[in-house]
């Protein structure tokens, strides 16, 4: 992996191959520094300046659910009323 400064908040980060970018975007959020790092790909077309960085999924773990309120329907409206709820 590789990485270049695109401005002064972004930095462009450049994997060797598909299958090492797919586990980063399937292992975030990631933090540097105590900072959260939101990762976006993108493709040669794309302006890296331009790309849309206003969010980053989240594993949340919700406690003291009833189990019979476990099941998708509930967890998807929950997940919707804290962020968007993704699978």
């Amino acid at each position: 992996m590789t990485f270049s400064r695109i401005n002064d908040e972004r930095l462009g980060f450049r994997f060797n191959h598909i299958v090492d970018m797919q586990r980063t975007l399937e292992g975030r959020p990631w933090t540097f520094d105590r900072n959260l790092l939101i990762l976006q790909p993108i493709d040669e077309t794309d302006d890296p300046g331009g790309v849309n960085l206003d969010w980053c999924p989240f594993v949340v773990h919700i406690h003291d659910i009833p189990m019979n309120l476990r099941n998708e329907q509930v967890l998807t409206i929950v997940g919707n009323k804290i962020g968007q709820f993704l699978e």
